[in-house]
């Protein structure tokens, strides 16, 4: 009987060991930078950098369709222009997204940049002067 007992504790002791490993709670509370990592908050650093105004919930269609999320921004220096954050929870749709947007290079412009590591990607349409695309890549590079 007594070894039933220990059985019993160790299988329970065992299930919330691993119940609480497998849990997204850190246990210093913090949480990682892909967790953080939204496409609204990639977008507000767009606006805070001065490149891009009005980011709102974006689509997720077109090319964009794998993205599990997206937000639009307007490019106050080319009137009419825009770009969008995306962010993917797939790091194989994610590369698919980002050749796909590279084969059609010509229709979405030359500003492309993306982080594999926090499953984000940005396209901005032609016209953005090529240091103010600069500054995008190197939020999306910090990601």
């Amino acid at each position: 009987m007594n070894s039933l007992k220990i059985f019993a504790t160790v299988s329970a002791t065992g299930a919330l060991l691993f119940a609480s490993g497998c849990s997204s709670d850190s246990s210093d509370g913090a949480t990682s930078s892909a967790e953080a990592t939204t496409p609204a908050s990639v977008c507000s650093q767009i606006e805070d950098a001065g490149i891009g105004k009005n980011c709102a919930p974006g689509s997720t269609t077109g090319l964009a369709v794998a993205a599990t999320g997206a937000y639009d921004f307007d490019l106050p220096s080319v009137p009419g222009k825009s770009g969008t954050v995306m962010i993917f929870d797939n790091a194989d749709l994610y590369r698919k997204t980002v050749q796909s947007y590279s084969d059609a290079a010509f229709l979405a412009g030359p500003h492309r940049y993306g982080s594999e590591s926090s499953l984000i990607f940005v396209q901005i349409n032609e016209g953005l002067s090529s240091s103010d695309g600069q500054k995008v890549k190197d939020i999306v590079d910090s990601l």
